[in-house]
């Protein structure tokens, strides 16, 4: 996400699962605009291009070290790290078998939705603060609308506060990416193309 590096992920996995997975981070594509020591995920031309590179190069390391099931790889990010997740993911379905975005919209620009068929096969999972003021209630409602159209796999999921990443929130990230490999439900029933409140 914004303002972030890739040691994040240390912090994050212990509250998502650590026997579940194998993890890798790539750095965000650009410096923060402010000056401040960490990266975001820009969407411009070269950055996208960038973003593909760098996180293909993650799996091939990962994929060099462990045994990983080349369909059974997520993506996911927070912010604009989400909003990129969701891009690449859309962009190249066949590398992933989902994505996850906390608090970061749908990607805009550069025909998110191009490969529409690939794009009705990827399981997406959106979660979005109540009071998020960097993922407005209004944009999250318009992408409902696209999702519905197009016919796509979307869960949403909506949890209380400004969109801060929650133990919660990371506990249903592990919930629903064991859904999408076992083709099983949890006990947290999950809808396509539907909408949660996570209390």
């Amino acid at each position: 996400g914004p303002n972030g590096d890739e040691g994040e992920i240390r912090h994050v996995i212990p509250h998502i699962s650590l026997r579940n997975y194998v993890s890798i981070a790539p750095r965000g594509t650009c410096r923060m605009r402010d000056g401040s020591l960490g990266f975001r995920w820009d969407q411009s031309d070269s950055s996208i291009t960038r973003a593909e590179e760098n996180v293909m190069q993650c799996i091939e390391q990962a994929r060099l070290s462990y045994h990983v099931a080349a369909h059974r790889i997520f993506i996911a990010g927070y912010r604009c790290g989400g909003t990129m997740a969701m891009r690449l993911a859309l962009r190249h379905p066949e590398w992933f078998a989902g994505a996850l975005s906390f608090d970061g919209g749908f990607p805009t620009g550069d025909a998110p939705l191009a490969n529409l068929e690939g794009a009705r096969r990827l399981p997406l999972m959106i979660a979005r603060g109540s009071e998020s003021r960097s993922y407005p209630v209004e944009t999250l409602c318009e992408e409902l609308r696209l999702f519905h159209a197009a016919r796509m796999k979307v869960t949403v999921r909506l949890y209380p506060g400004d969109g801060e990443l929650t133990t919660k929130m990371l506990q249903d990230m592990d919930h629903w990416i064991m859904e999408q490999v076992t083709g099983q439900r949890t006990a947290e029933e999950a809808y396509d193309s539907s909408l949660e409140e996570s209390n």
